[in-house]
């Protein structure tokens, strides 16, 4: 049996994201999957394009209630899901207000945790 570590998040947050450009004033609600101090990742019902310019509004609940952001960024990365996107968005022109409370945001809501593995000798391994 083998320990790894990786980073466990237990984020609860939504929000929603204007297409900047886009002639409608629609937003379109997300769930967040995962953040870092460069990108979020979330799933939305929304279709928009990669390099799309995007207004973020972020709000969390849980341990990281009272937290909201209103943040830019870009499209970097799509995949289809069913009936939803995931979508990875870089931010861009953070204020220092803004890198302190996405730092808060990963202390509070994640953790390096160990990632079991059970020992087998058939090569279809079971991560606990």
């Amino acid at each position: 049996m083998g320990k790894d570590y990786y980073r466990q998040c237990d984020l609860m947050g939504t929000g929603h994201i204007k297409v900047l450009g886009e002639p409608s004033l629609r937003r379109h609600s997300f769930e967040v999957l995962d953040i870092t101090h460069e990108s979020i990742k979330i799933r939305s019902k929304g279709n928009f394009a990669v390099s799309s310019l995007v207004d973020i509004y972020l709000a969390f609940s849980g341990y990281i209630r009272g937290i909201e952001l209103d943040i830019k960024g870009i499209v970097t990365d799509k995949s289809e899901r069913k009936r939803d996107y995931i979508y990875t968005i870089k931010f861009t022109d953070l204020s220092e207000e803004e890198i302190v409370e996405i730092d808060e945001i990963i202390q509070i809501s994640c953790t390096m945790g160990p990632k079991q593995v059970n020992s087998c000798d058939h090569g279809d391994c079971k991560i606990k």
